[in-house]
Parts: C-alpha cells; structure tokens; sequence
C-alpha cells in the first residue's frame, strides 16, 4: 500500500504544478526580434550613443563648411588738450596730400578732439582655410586745427592658408576623424543590433525545446503510468514479480519529477526571453512553432569570405588605423612651416572735399615652430604608435577569423549529422519497443525487458530534442561568426 500510495501522490504535485494559469498568448520569432529592438534596454541605449555621434559628427563638418557672419558696431573715442603742451596737428590726407604739418597751440588755437565712427558694417564668408571679409563704417573727425570731416572707409580683403600641416587644416583634420568616428560608431550599433538579435534566437529557440520538451516529459509520464497500470494488473494475476513492481514504480516517480524540472525549465527559459523582450518576467507566453535557422553558408570557403567582408570589428580596427593616420599626418605637418597669403583694398573718403584714396593690400605670412620642447615628435610618436597598434589588431583578425568560423563550421556540420543519427536512433528504439511488447504478448519476453526498451526510447526521444538544439545553436553562433 505504501508503494502504491506514492505515485498518487507525484501525480497530485503534477497536477498542483501544471493547473496553474497557463499562456495564451503565442509569438513568432520575427515578433521577438522585432519587439527586443523596440523595447529592449540595450537598444535604447545603443540608439542614444549613436545619435551623439551622429551629432557630434555634423557639428565637426559644420566647423568645417562654409560660413557668413555679420556684425554691427559703434565706437567713440574722446582726447583732452592740455594747453603747456605743443602738438603737430595732423595732416589731412583726404584733402590735400601736400598739406605740411603745422604747430598749433592745444587748447587755445584747437578744441578738444573727438573721433566717432558710427555705425559700422563688417560681413565676412568663407571656410577655415579661405576668408572673405568686407566692412564699412562713416563717422566725423574733429581735427586737432579745429575742422570736422564726415569720413567714410570701405574695405575687402582676402586671407587664403596654402598650407598649416595638414590638407585643409586641422578643421578638416577634426572632420575627417569625426566622420570616422561615426562611421565606427555604426559599426558598433551594428554589432551590438546583431548580438541582441543572436540573443533573442538564442532565447527563443531554447523557449521552443523546453516546450517540446515539456511535452515529451508529458506523453512519457503517461506512457509510465500505463505501463505501471499493466504491471500491477499482472501482478495481482501473479504474472509479474515484485522486482517488476518496484521498477514500475520507480519509473513512473522519476518521470513525475522530470515533468516538474520541465516546468521549472520552460518557466526560466521563458522569463529570460521575456527580459530580453522587455516585458514582465511574469507575462506568460508561448513560442510558435518556427523552422530551424536557415544554413548560412553552402562552403566554408564561403563562410569565411562572408566574415572577413561582415565582420564588424574587423571594420572597426581598419577605421581606427585610419583616425589614427590623420593624427600621424596632423602632427608630422605641425613641424612644417605654414604659409598663408592675403590681399584687399581699402577706399577711404573724405565727403566734406570729396576727396578719396585707394590703398590696396598684399601679404605673404610664413610660420613655423623653431622649439617646441619636443611636443610634435612626441605626437608623431604617440600617433604612429596608436596606428600600428590597429593595424597589429587588423592582422591577428584576418588570421582568427577564419580560425574561428572553421571551428564554428565543423561544429555545426557535427551536430547537424548528429541530428540526423539522433533521428535513426529514435525510429531504431521506437522499433525495438513495438517488437519488445509482441514478443512479450508472446511470452518470450519479459516485463524487464519492456522496461529497458521504454527506457531506450525515451533516452533517443530526448536525445533528439538536444541534438536539435544544439544544432540550431550552433547554427545561430555561426551566423554571429560571420557578421551576419
């Protein structure tokens, strides 16, 4: 009686744990994938670092391009004589070229001189490296001798830098490394999408086999119970010994508590695809039914030309070799001399006499460190450095790529004949139960040997649930390997 009560009560803890609410509703891969990308915390985060980049980028182009500003000023400015004091008045240059400069008392022959400028217009357009500027401004001059002139200046003038170290200026240098830095930072946000998106197969298909699991568990429980059902009934016709009972019994509990880890298993496989998914660990769903990940290559050779072309890092190293290139070249042309030239002309009126002059302008400007303590060397140092440290990253790439993906690819072609073994192995232990059950309807077998091959072929059953997982996994890992 003992014996006997305990599977009745295994089955009661079955049906507490199984009569819970159970899901309703069901989401296909393609809607976890999407809904991890849309609510998922990683990606929020991955599309905020993104958009800063992307910002950053624009404002380094914008520092850049080409510009037009304008400003508006008034100045005044006011000088007291002082009569012990003789002063040249100054020649007016508006009027009469030929005017010598004459002496005149400060304060007694002359006013207090004054000089207003108001308003006036500078506008200027260009780049960093090429400049046009323009200005204009009126006013009145009180003269020293005592005479006001209303004078206007016009002026335009031309700045153009041939060379500061590097093509197009250290501006250009910062939008050049910019543009880099966002192209990596896509990159990245690629990569980081692609481990998401791994994450949630990777989730999703373990949610899938821990149902088709739970309902292997389900069916072979079932199965137990029959099978204990018969023995007991020939046992009580004392066609069965005790060793059968107890065996029978056995069974039927161990399959009890395989149900239970089951749905143990279902439950944190399902909370942990919820988490990725953002949404409650308590909301319950089911996995659809979907096919197994497509093969993603028909070749290694082709697997491995697919990652040497998709692989982000890889990308990522060569775009750092690169930022760190402009950086080599900036600071090699810091120890150049600079050359800039200028050139403009400045109209000057007199409108009291109507009188004016054009002055024009040119200019040639050389620069160049002659100490600088040893700072460029050091930036040529530190950058050359910085690069062939990329591209030292470059090179063991393109060698453990390939390494990786082989590994990945034999491990894949395994388990998808694995697989296929697994399935030959079912139908063989499926085979032999049928033929176990007739001979002992014959009676040339014993319930001991039922046993065994129910035991065999639930082993193969659940052997073909993780050979195909593993094969799905291995599958969705190369995928990951080959960028894809």
């Amino acid at each position: 009686p003992r014996i006997l009560l305990a599977p009745a009560l295994f089955g009661l803890l079955a049906v507490s744990v199984f009569g819970q609410s159970e899901a309703t509703e069901t989401i296909s891969l393609s809607q976890a994938v999407s809904q991890a990308l849309k609510a998922g915390d990683d990606v929020a985060i991955l599309q905020a670092n993104l958009q800063a980049s992307q910002a950053a980028n624009a404002l380094a182009q914008a520092k850049n391009g080409f510009t037009v500003g304008t400003s508006l000023s008034y100045g005044a400015s006011e000088a007291s004589n002082s009569p012990g004091v003789k002063v040249n008045s100054m020649p007016n240059p508006y009027t009469n070229s030929q005017v010598a400069s004459s002496t005149a008392a400060v304060g007694s022959a002359t006013t207090d001189g004054i000089l207003v400028q108001n308003p006036k217009v500078t506008v200027t357009a260009g780049t960093p490296l090429t400049s046009l500027s323009g200005s204009w401004s009126t006013g009145i001059q009180t003269w020293p001798d005592g005479s006001s002139r209303n004078v206007s200046t016009a002026s335009a003038a031309l700045s153009q830098t041939i060379w500061n170290g590097y093509w197009g200026g250290p501006t250009q240098a910062a939008a050049d490394k910019a543009s880099l830095s966002y192209q990596s930072a896509q990159l990245t946000a690629q990569a980081s999408r692609n481990k998401t998106v791994l994450a949630v197969k990777q989730a999703f298909y373990t949610l899938l086999s821990a149902q088709e699991n739970l309902t292997l568990l389900q069916t072979t429980l079932e199965s137990r119970k029959t099978t204990l059902a018969f023995v007991q009934a020939k046992y009580s016709l004392r066609q069965a010994t005790d060793v059968d009972l107890l065996t029978a019994q056995v069974n039927e509990k161990t399959s009890e508590l395989d149900l239970v880890d089951g749905q143990n298993t279902l439950a944190t496989a399902r909370q942990r695809l919820a988490n990725l998914l953002g949404l409650p660990t308590e909301h319950l769903f089911t996995a659809s039914q979907e096919p197994d990940p497509p093969a993603p290559a028909t070749s290694l050779d082709e697997a491995v030309a697919l990652g040497l072309k998709n692989r982000t890092d890889l990308q990522i190293a060569n775009l750092n070799a690169r930022s760190a290139q402009v950086d080599q070249t900036l600071a090699m042309g810091s120890l150049v001399p600079s050359v800039a030239v200028t050139g403009g002309v400045t109209s000057l009126t007199d409108n009291t006499a109507s009188k004016s002059v054009l002055v024009g302008q040119v200019g040639v400007t050389l620069g160049a460190a002659l100490w600088d303590a040893g700072a460029g060397s050091s930036q040529i140092s530190q950058a050359e450095r910085t690069r062939t440290a990329y591209l030292t990253q470059v090179h063991q790439l393109e060698r453990s790529i390939p390494v990786d993906i082989k590994e990945a690819w034999n491990t894949w072609q395994q388990a998808l004949k694995r697989l296929e073994l697994a399935r030959v192995n079912v139908q063989n232990y499926d085979l032999q139960l049928k033929v176990t059950k007739l001979q002992l309807d014959a009676g040339t077998k014993t319930v001991t040997d039922q046993f065994t091959a129910e035991i065999n072929a639930s082993t193969a059953a659940f052997g073909l649930l993780k050979a195909k997982i593993t094969a799905q996994l291995a599958a969705l890992q190369l995928q990951s390997l080959l960028g894809l």
